[in-house]
């Protein structure tokens, strides 16, 4: 769930060379910022979903993820 989040924001991120690591701290905030409150309900509704349904089958389709 909050891979696909980290995924977009490295798809912004890593499209300049980055100078410093004050630069990345930077660009990481600015990213972060910029994200669509939609995105951010997706990706959280998505993350209850998924919990819910691992709580359901008691993991038993998870159980390949650990």
């Amino acid at each position: 769930m909050y891979f696909f989040l980290w995924g977009q924001l490295k798809e912004h991120i890593y499209v300049v060379p980055l100078r410093t690591t004050e630069h990345l701290g930077a660009m990481f905030k600015a990213d972060v910022t910029a994200v669509d409150a939609d995105v951010i309900r997706y990706v959280r509704e998505n993350e209850v979903r998924c919990t819910a349904f691992g709580l359901a089958t008691n993991g038993s389709r998870l159980a390949h993820l650990l």
